[in-house]
């Protein structure tokens, strides 16, 4: 037996091990091979230590809890020490001793710490699982106007609190305070249902900004100069906005947009239910010059997305705003939004006599009055009214 071997206590590997803690019979515990494996202080009732396969030591307190077993984390070796473990595993015995459930009461102290930063992430975390659309302009959000309440201790704030941070914002982007409300009241009602958070929504009853429908749309004076400043932009914006015009899709679908559902032969772009506002599959009518475009934005290809990024955690562009203001910027076209450029398409469709039927097709707006009619409704006829609005944009 080696020097470093005699400092091992070698113990049976299928069944917990009880001995007299020492700082130093802690340290020198044995790992398992995998997983964990608990040893069992002759002193103190319940206390332990979990030993993982790499090496990892912690403190616990086992313990029946309303006739249950929990393992219930004291803290890691060395952060905690021995001394330390035992008198908090001695408090908890008393609690347990009282008829205190300490789980429970864990787990409201936890609550009770718990920061409107840490809601964010575990919010945020969720939202990429479930590839939501907006959580790259959320991020933004969270940023630029909220990122202030990140150390606050999420109990302790109010609606009132909220209500000052969204009149600050309405001074100067009504829209965008709106949105805050819609994102602070989705991040505590995320941790409501995970129970990291109990109490009311404070987001909930805020007083929000009246919005008008708005009716902007690119006039045929603005067409020549706006598509001139895209070209000037440079890829992957030239590109981007070029799609918006060309198929008059949400600006998330086409962010998200995948060489694999794209038949550059058919021309037809097949809009998954995912990518989908309205949450069903889509065919989107490629026109000539959407197909034309695709062809050229393959020398750009780094992975499956035709807009792809290195940049961002999802893989594809995600925040076309600050490319957008300098186009418009460039073209001097002013009060004009990126949702504004599908309504062009939309009112030059109509102008040009296209029925409403056909608008919503090649659209991909949801009706469930005429959805049947959208789905017997053939891309065809589509793309040839698209060919002909789009002839007179590129003009």
């Amino acid at each position: 037996m080696t020097k470093t071997d005699s400092n091992i206590i070698a113990l049976p590997k299928k069944q917990s091990s009880k001995l007299k803690f020492t700082t130093k019979r802690v340290i020198d515990l044995a790992s398992p091979e995998k997983g964990q494996r608990y040893y069992y202080d002759s002193e103190v009732g319940g206390l332990g230590v979990r030993v993982s396969a790499s090496g990892s030591r912690t403190y616990i307190l086992y313990k029946k809890v309303n006739g249950k077993p929990q393992r219930i984390t004291l803290g890691k070796v060395g952060v905690i020490g021995l001394a330390e473990a035992r008198k908090a595993a001695i408090k908890l015995n008393g609690e347990v001793a009282g008829g205190i459930d300490i789980v429970k009461a864990k787990k409201e102290a936890k609550v009770k710490q718990i920061t409107v930063g840490e809601l964010y992430k575990a919010w945020l975390a969720t939202a990429h699982k479930l590839d939501l659309k907006s959580v790259g302009d959320d991020e933004t959000r969270w940023r630029l106007h909220l990122s202030k309440l990140a150390r606050k201790t999420a109990v302790d704030i109010t609606r009132a609190d909220l209500q000052r941070i969204v009149d600050r914002i309405s001074k100067k982007a009504k829209r965008q305070a709106n949105l805050c409300c819609d994102l602070m009241h989705r991040v505590y009602a995320h941790a409501i249902r995970a129970e990291t958070f109990k109490g009311d929504n404070p987001a909930k009853g805020l007083i929000r900004n009246r919005e008008q429908s708005r009716e902007r749309y690119l006039k045929p004076d603005e067409i020549k100069g706006f598509i001139e400043s895209v070209r000037a932009e440079g890829e992957p914006w030239t590109g981007y906005f070029m799609m918006l015009l060309l198929t008059g899709q949400r600006r998330e679908a086409v962010a998200t947009m995948r060489w694999q559902d794209v038949d550059l032969k058919a021309g037809v772009w097949s809009l998954p239910s995912w990518s989908s506002k309205n949450g069903r599959s889509l065919s989107i009518a490629l026109t000539v010059d959407a197909v034309e475009l695709l062809n050229g934005l393959q020398d750009y290809k780094i992975n499956q997305y035709v807009f792809g990024s290195t940049r961002s955690k999802s893989g594809h562009i995600i925040n076309p705003v600050k490319a957008f203001k300098r186009i418009c910027e460039r073209a001097g076209v002013s009060d004009l939004r990126i949702h504004d450029v599908r309504r062009s398409v939309g009112s030059w469709m109509a102008a040009a006599g296209a029925s409403n039927f056909m608008i919503s097709k090649a659209l991909g707006h949801a009706d469930t009055r005429s959805a049947q009619v959208y789905a017997r409704l053939d891309v065809d006829p589509v793309r040839t009214v698209l060919e002909d609005i789009t002839g007179q944009m590129l003009k």
